[in-house]
């Protein structure tokens, strides 16, 4: 042990000997995990600086090379035997609590973000999750050209020394980049961003994220906000990313009510530009006491007309059967906003499609007598009755730029 509070001066303070040859060393607290190479590993305590005491010891079948702490777990790079984990919340008595064989011969190890990276006799630096660290899972694994004795991590690089090569790194240009957004392509900051490989960021004011992963890998990418979904839900995609940027769209949390046969009840959902989308079902729309949930959607554009913003399912439950038709028309009224028409022709000429992602028709022909539309271009408002629940999405006419074409003489 020394001290090293004067760098110019270093002074020795203490010196424990343990079985075998020391390699490395890592420390918790006050505690202090020899790797020995022939000898397992020593468990030593730090808590009279001058004065070390080994208060447990693991015999491992091979060599250790090198050692990780976190919290009351220590990851072993345990050479023939791969990656080794030992529970030592008890030093005096440490257990094994799984291993890793699959790592190789382990021979380097560095823990970041719920992850090991274990370096192998083979050139190979794996990625290993060790969230649970009595499973440990093996992520994916990196190719160096030489054996791989150790490895750090910095600077968005992971430095492997590549028996032969020297110093090998690997560059965390496997940036994950994607965006949040809403259905008009605004940007939705303060999204927290979860990667399967332990790394987690916030989009930005303009809606971006970034985050770095050292060595290739298959990633699942969950956006999370208060008071919102997202679309899709999770993404899921390869290290290194292609050139197109994830994009994932906040939409509305869904909303659910009671509908009572006798009683009149309107259920209403905000969408991220704070605008209504109002449902009223009257008195006896429905037979029987049900259970109605308004769930938002990203709709899409069909052949000729273009998506205008707003699109979302009504699905009606009585007990554990699914009711289809309405005894007295439902009234759906929609607030839009410029950006939501701006692919529009007429506002005038604006409809709303039932259907499912196959096969859409008019809205108001659910109704025999088919319903009417009640449209306000004014207030951005559209109208209308419906006796089937599914789903609905606001269309209208696509607007379309007609450019003059001139021929040239010879």
């Amino acid at each position: 042990m020394i001290d090293a509070s004067s760098p110019t001066v270093p002074v020795e303070i203490a010196a424990l000997a343990v079985e075998g040859q020391a390699v490395t060393v890592s420390a918790e607290g006050q505690i202090l995990l020899s790797a020995n190479l022939g000898g397992g590993l020593s468990i030593i305590s730090t808590a009279n600086i001058t004065d070390l005491q080994e208060i447990g010891h693991y015999p491992t079948t091979y060599s250790v090379y090198d050692v990780a702490v976190w919290e009351d777990y220590v990851f072993l790079a345990e050479g023939g035997a791969g990656l080794t984990v030992l529970d030592i919340s008890n030093p005096a008595t440490p257990t094994v609590v799984a291993r890793l064989p699959e790592t190789g011969i382990a021979l380097g190890i560095v823990l970041q973000d719920q992850h090991a990276y274990v370096s192998d006799n083979r050139g190979r630096v794996h990625l290993v999750d060790v969230s649970n660290p009595a499973a440990p899972t093996l992520v994916s694994f990196y190719q160096t050209p030489g054996k791989s004795t150790e490895v750090a991590l910095g600077n968005n690089y992971a430095y492997v020394i590549s028996e032969g090569w020297g110093l090998f790194s690997a560059q965390g240009d496997l940036a994950l980049v994607g965006k949040t957004v809403d259905h008009n392509d605004q940007p939705i900051p303060d999204a927290a961003i979860q990667a399967s490989f332990g790394r987690t960021g916030q989009s930005g004011p303009d809606g971006t994220f970034t985050l770095e992963s050292y060595l290739p890998t298959s990633v699942v990418v969950t956006p999370t906000l208060a008071d919102r979904s997202f679309a899709p839900l999770t993404a899921t995609l390869r290290l290194p990313q292609e050139e197109v940027p994830l994009r994932f769209v906040a939409l509305p949390l869904p909303t659910s009510a009671v509908l009572y046969p006798s009683q009149a009840q309107t259920v209403v959902y905000t969408d991220v530009q704070g605008l209504a989308t109002e449902i009223y079902f009257p008195v006896d729309s429905v037979n029987v006491t049900a259970t109605v949930t308004i769930t938002p959607f990203l709709g899409e554009s069909a052949s000729v007309d273009a998506f205008a913003g707003h699109a979302f399912s009504i699905r009606v439950m009585e007990g554990s059967s699914s009711s289809t038709h309405f005894s007295a028309p439902v009234s759906i009224t929609i607030e839009y906003s410029d950006l939501d028409v701006r692919y529009i022709a007429s506002e005038a000429a604006m409809h709303l499609d039932w259907g499912d992602s196959t096969s859409y028709v008019d809205a108001v022909t659910t109704c025999q007598p088919p319903s009417a539309y009640y449209r306000d271009v004014q207030s951005n408002t559209i109208a209308l009755g419906v006796c089937q629940s599914g789903d609905f999405v606001l269309r209208g006419p696509v607007r379309r730029v007609h450019l003059p074409l001139v021929l040239a003489s010879g």
